[in-house]
């Protein structure tokens, strides 16, 4: 595995949502399926028949795809499957999802960081260790210090892309 949990990002699934993916980028909406791009760092999915029959058939198409990865077979059918299968997918925010690719504005709320965007198991886990030392100092900061400044992870690292600001 190459994602580091800090806190439940259940919170952040609407009661609504069928299937809930982290995502490379965020663009904004939530609910808005295209642009986004699931990626594996963070899936939730609610047990129901057409989740399942909606996964069933994501597998099949791999077949369709055959040197694509999941996540890419998956994003080439997410408009096509959401509709046929009536599921509702979301797409939840970077803050809170975080990845190498876009990094959370703000330690206090992000949940998950995925090591994503980033080839070779030696840069994720150095960056990824460089991550925990951030949310290690981050937790060892007074409450009242905290409440007076937004604390970032680090800008810069193998694979770590600068925050948009």
């Amino acid at each position: 595995m190459d994602v580091l949990w800090f806190r439940n990002p259940l919170r952040h699934i609407a009661i609504t949502s069928d299937l809930a993916f982290a995502s490379d980028f965020f663009f904004g909406d939530e609910d808005q399926i295209e642009p986004s791009a699931p990626n594996g760092g963070f899936m939730y999915v609610k047990s129901s028949n057409k989740t399942i029959e909606f996964f069933k058939n994501w597998q099949d198409q791999r077949v369709n795809y055959p040197d694509k990865h999941d996540q890419d077979v998956l994003n080439n059918i997410k408009v096509e499957f959401s509709k046929k299968f009536q599921v509702k997918m979301q797409f939840v925010n970077t803050l809170y999802t975080a990845g190498f690719c876009e990094m959370s504005k703000d330690i206090s709320k992000v949940c998950t960081v995925h090591a994503n965007c980033c080839v070779g198991l030696q840069a994720k886990l150095l960056d990824l260790r460089s991550i925990l030392d951030d949310w290690k100092a981050y937790k060892s900061i007074p409450p009242w210090a905290k409440e007076k400044e937004t604390f970032r992870f680090r800008d810069h690292g193998i694979c770590i892309h600068p925050i948009k600001k």
